[in-house]
């Protein structure tokens, strides 16, 4: 390695030398304001050559063994066998009729009231009127489920064509009803 080093010194200095001829010629020449001969700037050039092209066993050498940088080869990967694991049992599509089974129980109204004719389904969180609906995610599908024939004694869940009646639990108020005051 320190060989090489040391080459490339030489060829280095090579090319010092020889731009320092060609700088010192070109000098002489605007000085004197005289075109260099032919003979002289052949001999310059000729001087440049022997540095610059000057072959060295052991330099030539060194770069036998590099390899081009831009080729590459293949990597030979192992073939392995990976077993595959079963697949996942898949569940079955549900009807509209098991969706509305498994979401009733979660839909929890506490009671009704009726104003101006339209009737209302009370939640905690609010009041929902009949033909209204209830946007909901189950097990990753979007559903939307109608909220029908609100009464006293419970309401109907409908989604599609299939309908699921919930009764309301004990505890529940029942209905009210608003209306305009009745003259007596």
């Amino acid at each position: 390695m320190r060989n090489l080093t040391i080459q490339k010194y030489r060829v280095v200095q090579g090319i010092l030398v020889l731009t320092a001829c060609t700088l010192l010629a070109s000098l002489a020449q605007a000085q004197s304001g005289a075109v260099i001969p032919i003979k002289k700037r052949k001999a310059i050039l000729e001087e440049g050559r022997t540095y610059m092209y000057q072959e060295d066993p052991e330099l030539k050498a060194a770069f036998v063994d590099l390899l081009y940088p831009f080729s590459f080869k293949e990597e030979e990967i192992p073939e392995e066998i990976i077993e595959k694991e079963p697949d996942k049992p898949v569940e079955p599509e549900l009807t509209d009729k098991d969706v509305l089974t498994e979401v009733a129980p979660k839909i929890n109204a506490t009671g009704t009231m009726v104003r101006g004719g339209t009737s209302y389904l009370i939640f905690p969180n609010g009041q929902l009127p009949e033909g209204g609906s209830i946007k909901l995610n189950f097990r990753g599908k979007p559903y939307i489920i109608r909220v029908i024939n609100i009464n006293s004694s419970g309401y109907d869940l409908k989604l599609n064509d299939d309908v699921v009646h919930k009764t309301f639990g004990q505890g529940t108020s029942g209905t009210i009803e608003r209306d305009s005051p009745k003259p007596q």
